[in-house]
């Protein structure tokens, strides 16, 4: 029999919703406070009050195994009778809401009731349905009594309207597995290591388990992981694959993964997630019948759009969803994520995954799925993390608003209160400085700003300021958030200049909270090229105890790269104006032995400027170009045209947009010399982490410089060799290469490089190498 697992809410929602989508203010916020709400009305209760119950449910219907999950928001008994009740949370005034307020509801709740009568076989149950307004914190109550057997009516009736799907979903997985089974490795030949990975992928995700793999350039680290993933999703060990990216630009390898599998037979339903800000059809994002044609009336629609969608595409990309979302007049952001409910393969964003504020949490609502989860680039999810993990107020964004706010006098006194709370924890700082301790002052004065800038938009509607209000509200509310993850992973800290006052919640190691949503996949890979020294990726990256790990060098001839070390000039901050003239050297002999495009890197624009400056002046007649401090899309284009018609010099700050994520195969580049060991600047947010590190490992200068400082350096390196025909040049200047911390993060491919003490032995090591080719 099929099993299939899913959230009583999903279920619901698939089969009963109907109407317009309605993202307005008013009922935006209800969800957005609605854990406030349901605490408040948990803790009126005394003892004997359960709360946020988990409920599992095996139900057979219509020849498919339903394993059910849900959690009732609380159970308790009083006077013999068995009580469970589902809280809602509303600004509405609770005069206009009766028991038939949301038919949705009702239905969440009487599921609850019967998987609960069912695990302990009662007879009778109490529903109870609680509406708590949020201004007044009043409630209000309905009850209604069921029978086991009524409600189990109920349930199959509900079951009955979602059968549809469930056989939709099933053909389709007989049709995929069986040409999953019959896909054979698309290319004659594995490269050296890539059979090794895809191995340990399927033993990974056949013992649901972890593994975190360094997998130089050019192995094919996207096929040996979307291949292995999809042979096991056909023999039953996965439900669905996750591929994680940290840009744009890095979905194109998984679709070219998919389109080659695609042509030796696969079929397979795959997603490309886009934001709702770059797949909204109107001008501004608005999401309510009012202002969107595509909002009213949506879910009426959206079904069928889904059918029709699913009938005729296997590849859900950004233009095919905009295409019969236009057909449907459904909005294409929603019908995205509904998409994402009969898709084996997504392709999305880290922050669909990890990030608190916007994570698919349809698909996470179980605690534990069959999900597989595949990390590319997982250096890069670091400080995405953190960023993720983090937030701040600020006074001039209390001020701007207040200016807005004119005779709003309980508005105006909840912010200034918010404000006096902000000023109050700098009384005595001079400067920048943190603290291991949650700011508790600030919990009052906040809460009591959400409450009022809630309730002020949702009566004003749109209007002067309402934006810039609005947006207020959600970075409020967010900090509100990131403050009930405060943990020993934690600091606050508070900076107080001339221009603005700043509260942060940094979070520091990440590891916990990363590693508590990977619990619930059955499996998870996380590969990079760069995850060196695996020791750090895997520890703040929440690896765990037995977690598997594997190291794979390049799978190409090892004659094809020259590594050139030169540690006999210091590119240190202090010593830096003392080498441009060096510098200017070095880059124009590399140049100059072979001609050919190459990319300089530097850790600074300012270093940067000084160096393409002399060396304009004294080698203007050559092709150089520059990265800017900002540059748009095309820009960024442009410049990487360049190497395309060639032969061109860039210059480009390590860490940066042309650093890694691009692919310049063959002669497109030919040598990157990179000035520095990465380092990250100083500043008061790694000084944080170095300290942190320092009292859990003692290894905090390693943590917040020089681990992500090298990473940086390899990266640019990646960018060399591409191909097994691609032949290319190295180049590493930096005193501290001199020291054995250093050398020992380089990669092992890299042993036999050259360490040339004069410019001279520089330009013979090029010669020399040149030619062999």
């Amino acid at each position: 029999m099929i099993e299939i697992k899913m959230s009583v809410r999903n279920l619901i929602e698939r089969s009963l919703r109907s109407g317009d989508i309605d993202d307005s203010y008013r009922s935006m916020s209800r969800g957005l406070e609605g854990t406030l709400g349901h605490q408040k009305v948990q803790k009126s209760y005394g003892e004997g009050y359960q709360t946020e119950v988990s409920l599992d449910y095996e139900l057979d219907h219509g020849g498919f195994r339903f394993k059910l999950q849900g959690r009732a928001d609380g159970i308790y008994s009083q006077g013999g009778r068995v009580f469970i009740e589902e809280i809602k949370t509303s600004r509405l005034d609770l005069a206009r809401i009766d028991q038939d307020h949301n038919p949705l509801h009702w239905a969440q709740v009487k599921f609850y009731g019967y998987i609960y009568m069912e695990e302990k076989q009662l007879e009778e149950i109490e529903l109870k349905l609680t509406y708590f307004q949020l201004d007044r914190e009043e409630s209000k109550e309905f009850y209604k009594s069921f029978t086991r057997e009524e409600l189990g009516d109920f349930v199959h009736e509900i079951m009955d309207l979602y059968i549809g799907w469930a056989r939709l979903a099933s053909d389709w997985a007989h049709l995929r597995d069986q040409s999953i089974r019959e896909l054979a490795f698309p290319f004659r030949d594995y490269r050296r290591g890539q059979r090794e990975m895809a191995v340990a992928v399927y033993r990974t995700i056949e013992e649901g388990r972890r593994i975190f793999i360094q997998a130089a350039t050019g192995i094919g680290k996207t096929m040996s992981t979307i291949f292995p993933g999809l042979k096991a999703m056909a023999e039953g060990r996965g439900e669905k694959i996750f591929y994680l990216t940290a840009k744009t630009i890095s979905r194109q390898s998984p679709l070219r993964a998919y389109e080659i599998l695609g042509q030796e037979g696969l079929r397979l339903k795959t997603l490309v997630i886009t934001s709702k800000e770059k797949i909204c059809p109107n001008g501004e994002v608005s999401c309510n019948p009012q202002d969107c044609k595509y909002a009213w009336g949506h879910f009426d629609r959206v079904n069928d759009c889904i059918r029709h969608i699913f009938k005729e595409e296997d590849l859900f990309s950004r233009q095919s969803i905009l295409d019969y979302s236009q057909e449907h007049q459904v909005c294409p952001f929603e019908l995205s994520l509904d998409l994402a409910d009969f898709s084996d393969l997504i392709i999305c964003d880290y922050n669909y995954l990890f990030d608190p504020q916007v994570q698919l949490k349809r698909f996470f609502e179980i605690d534990k799925t069959d999900y597989i989860f595949l990390i590319d680039e997982a250096h890069n999810l670091v400080d995405r993390a953190r960023l993720m993990y983090s937030a701040e107020i600020g006074d001039r964004e209390i001020l701007e608003a207040l200016d807005l706010l004119g005779t709003r006098k309980d508005l105006v006194k909840a912010l200034t209160k918010l404000l006096d709370g902000i000023d109050s924890l700098g009384l005595d700082l001079e400067d920048s400085t943190y603290s291991r301790e949650y700011p508790d002052a600030l919990t009052g004065p906040l809460n009591r700003a959400i409450s009022r800038l809630d309730k002020y938009l949702a009566e004003e509607g749109e209007g002067q300021g309402y934006d810039q209000l609005r947006e207020l509200f959600f970075r409020l509310l967010a900090y509100r958030r990131i403050g009930e993850l405060y943990d020993d992973h934690y600091t606050s800290s508070y900076e107080f200049g001339q221009e603005e006052r700043l509260v942060r919640l940094n979070c520091l190691d990440p590891s916990y909270l990363l590693s508590k949503i990977m619990d619930k996949a059955r499996a998870t890979v996380l590969f990079s090229a760069t995850l060196s020294p695996l020791d750090y990726y895997m520890d703040i990256l929440g690896g765990r105890e037995g977690d598997y790990h594997m190291l794979l060098a390049s799978p190409f001839a090892r004659e094809n790269l020259a590594v050139n070390i030169i540690s006999s000039l210091s590119t240190k901050y202090r010593e830096r104006q003392y080498s441009y003239q060096a510098l200017v050297d070095y880059i124009g002999s590399l140049v100059d032995s072979r001609r050919g495009n190459y990319l300089v890197f530097f850790p600074s624009y300012s270093y940067m400027e000084a160096v393409y400056d002399l060396y304009l002046e004294e080698r203007g007649g050559q092709a150089t170009i520059i990265q800017a401090r900002t540059m748009t899309e095309v820009e960024r284009e442009d410049f990487l045209q360049e190497f395309k018609r060639g032969p061109v010099l860039g210059f480009a700050v390590l860490g940066g947009i042309f650093s890694e994520a691009i692919d310049l195969v063959g002669d497109s580049l030919i040598g990157a010399m990179i000035v520095g060991v990465g380092l990250p600047g100083l500043s008061f947010e790694n000084n944080m982490i170095r300290d942190y590190y320092n009292q859990k490992l003692g290894s905090g200068f390693d943590y917040a410089y020089s681990y992500p400082g090298m990473n940086k350096v390899l990266q640019a390196a990646g960018r060399v060799i591409r191909s097994s025909e691609d032949r290319g040049v190295i180049v590493l200047i930096d005193s501290r290469y001199a020291g054995y911390k250093y050398r020992s993060l380089l990669p092992r491919a890299w042993r036999g490089y050259s360490e040339p003490r004069s410019l001279e032995d520089f330009r013979q090591n090029l010669t020399k190498f040149w030619e062999k080719s």
